[in-house]
């Protein structure tokens, strides 16, 4: 499944032209952006199989990525979310400068959503059915539709794993960083936070906490947030 968000320059047709000639994609072509939420709330629609595994563009799958995952589903069929861990890049993909690993079981995970993203993104594979009757991605939401999902998924009752494997090599730095700050972003935040307290996941006082936490970091200066990315956000 391959979806545009609006039009593309000559360059990426070219790729994806390219590309369709060679693996069966199904594309969906949105005649204008409307945003990475409803690009994502329409591709799970469209996904013909149970099983979905997402990626990025610019991030590169370690050969058994998607193996490992399936694998983890038939193990466990009460299982419907399961992501990895990554390794983070600038510019060279040999050149790994820091690595995020998360919680592997489903209790670990639940408990770490009230204070982070318990998944990485762009790692993630999961069922069809239980995202969808979930509520899906939220096109409203202009930041961390997926961080929203995993807690309406987590509150549901769906269950999480992990894989404890670097599966994913995944491109960040400076303007990743950059797009993760500002007040305009912790706008977002306030927004995000109000919602899980709406749904159940955290209370009012363990709002306020992640906001304190959260909103420093949002609002320093894009070196301080980069010191703070490296040394305490990351391996």
């Amino acid at each position: 499944m391959f979806v545009k968000d609006g039009l593309l320059s000559p360059q990426l047709e070219g790729v994806v032209e390219e590309y369709s000639n060679r693996l069966p994609f199904k594309i969906i072509a949105l005649e204008e952006n409307k945003g990475l939420g409803f690009a994502l709330r329409r591709g799970v629609r469209e996904c013909s199989y149970e099983v979905i595994a997402r990626a990025d563009a610019d991030d590169i799958c370690a050969p058994n990525r998607f193996e490992c995952q399936i694998y983890h589903f038939e193990q466990d069929s009460s299982l419907d979310v399961v992501g990895t861990w990554i390794s983070e890049f600038e510019d060279d993909p040999r050149q790994i400068y820091a690595y995020r690993e998360l919680p592997e079981s489903h209790e670990e995970i639940f408990k770490y959503a009230k204070r982070r993203n318990p998944l990485n993104h762009m790692t993630v594979a999961f069922k069809k059915k239980s995202v969808i009757d979930a509520g899906n991605y939220d096109p409203h939401f202009k930041f961390a539709q997926d961080y929203l999902l995993w807690a309406k998924m987590l509150m549901k009752g769906y269950r999480f794993r992990n894989i404890p494997l670097y599966l994913v090599n995944a491109r960040a730095g400076v303007k990743m960083l950059e797009r993760r700050g500002g007040s305009n972003y912790f706008t977002y935040e306030i927004q995000l936070q109000k919602k899980f307290v709406e749904i159940g996941l955290i209370s009012r006082f363990e709002m306020v906490t992640n906001l304190a936490l959260r909103g420093f970091v949002r609002l320093v200066p894009n070196g301080i947030r980069g010191v703070i990315y490296k040394n305490v956000l990351r391996k």
